[in-house]
């Protein structure tokens, strides 16, 4: 097959993808449809496209993966059911001196948890705060959205980072400190944008007791730090780390039994597994086939760039879709060459794919947390977006330019 026709073959079926996902079709039964025809147009064999499927469905990374993944959900549904949020929101005010750090500090915190539309969960918190001095519905919402997705960009926990980790065949931690910067990033431009448009129209005093705060907040935040500390302070597994901070904390919680079922039937969602499943197999697909070549072959024939496909495909799958797994999931395995043979290593065109897949999942309207926080404090999404363009451009600009400077990227290792 020609490299055009191949480059032609594989673009219809990213078509194919979005146009499923568009249509409301489940993301993993997308990908596996995808895969499918991808397999047949290349293969021309269903035993061969069988055998493939089982092998990226059974290898020790989906395995893995998903073991990541339902710990993670189930760790984060323990300390919701276990009254941690609300012990750690509590807490947090009384430790700030400025009541306009309330609208940051808890979505930050709830942000920690990886959930789906986890913004609706702190906007719920806050939003009897917001009401009582009275602030702006956009801003609010703006702030809420914002903040509670900084750590997206390096917190190990995230479905995305470990996603990315399994694609590179790289370790979480080497992930976490080649995106570290970008929620650094976020957190200031969150600063600049979203912080200095709180204006309270009520006055309000928090009451303030800084031990109480902090021991509250540790007490917590504790299952989720035994899990940082341990898997990047001494590289032990996050696979590992994460079923040892869950057993602990089911120990320590005692929570009820209907607790613990609703917090593990949310982490073995079908929806969730099939979509991780299914990133695996459209990634053994494009392995077997060779068709992970295909661009970075017409990259070198036509001498185009890479980095504008690896700026525009995550983009693109970002902004259509709304979801990290998918923009990870889609576009990484495609892109694989190209970030595997960069001159300054994996991580430094990685983590530029990556900012440019949250600035399209940030601006996405598809993007649950973002549809479900707005509506939620009623707010006008078009004057949303004039507040969160900015800042999600500039973060892209801004790993843009650490992208050319290749001395950072050398101390980092895989």
């Amino acid at each position: 097959m020609q490299i055009i026709a191949q480059a032609f073959t594989l673009i219809f079926v990213f078509i194919l993808i979005l146009i499923l996902i568009r249509l409301k079709v489940d993301l993993g039964i997308s990908l596996l449809v995808s895969s499918f025809v991808l397999a047949i147009i290349y293969t021309f064999n269903p035993v061969e496209t069988i055998l493939i499927f089982i092998r990226g469905a059974t290898n020790v990374e989906t395995l893995r993966i998903l073991e990541i993944v339902v710990s993670a959900i189930a760790l984060s549904g323990f300390m919701e059911r276990n009254g941690y949020l609300s012990k750690m929101t509590d807490s947090s005010m009384m430790v700030l001196s400025d009541p306009r750090l309330v609208f940051l500090v808890v979505p930050a915190l709830i942000g920690l948890l990886p959930m789906p539309a986890g913004a609706l969960v702190s906007a719920i918190m806050i939003n009897d705060f917001a009401n009582r001095v009275n602030l702006n519905r956009e801003v609010r919402t703006f702030v809420n959205y914002w903040f509670r997705h900084i750590w997206e960009y390096s917190w190990p926990l995230y479905q995305g980072i470990i996603l990315e980790s399994v694609i590179l065949g790289a370790t979480v931690q080497g992930i976490v400190y080649s995106q570290v910067h970008l929620t650094f990033i976020a957190i200031i431009l969150g600063f600049i944008f979203g912080f200095k448009r709180i204006n309270l129209q009520i006055s309000v005093e928090l009451k303030r007791d800084i031990r109480k705060g902090l021991l509250g907040i540790l007490n917590g935040l504790w299952p989720i730090l035994l899990v940082i500390v341990f898997s990047l302070g001494t590289g032990v597994d996050i696979s590992l780390t994460l079923p040892i901070s869950l057993l602990l904390t089911l120990i320590v919680s005692r929570l009820k039994f209907r607790d613990i079922k609703t917090a593990f039937k949310n982490a073995f969602s079908p929806s969730l597994l099939l979509s991780i499943i299914g990133v695996m197999i459209f990634k053994e697909v494009l392995e077997d086939t060779g068709a992970v070549q295909t661009f970075y072959k017409v990259s070198l024939t036509y001498n185009l760039p890479p980095i504008t496909l690896v700026i525009l495909i995550p983009f693109i799958t970002g902004l259509v879709t709304g979801v990290t797994v998918a923009f990870v999931g889609i576009s990484y395995p495609v892109l694989l060459p190209f970030l595997k043979a960069s001159e300054i290593g994996v991580f430094g065109l990685s983590s530029l794919a990556y900012a440019s897949g949250m600035a399209g999942i940030m601006l996405s309207p598809l993007h649950l947390c973002l549809v479900f926080s707005s509506k939620y404090f009623e707010a006008d999404l078009s004057k949303v977006y004039k507040f969160l363009y900015k800042p999600s451009t500039l973060i892209f600009t801004a790993q843009l330019i650490t992208y050319h400077l290749p001395f950072l990227w050398s101390v980092i290792h895989v």
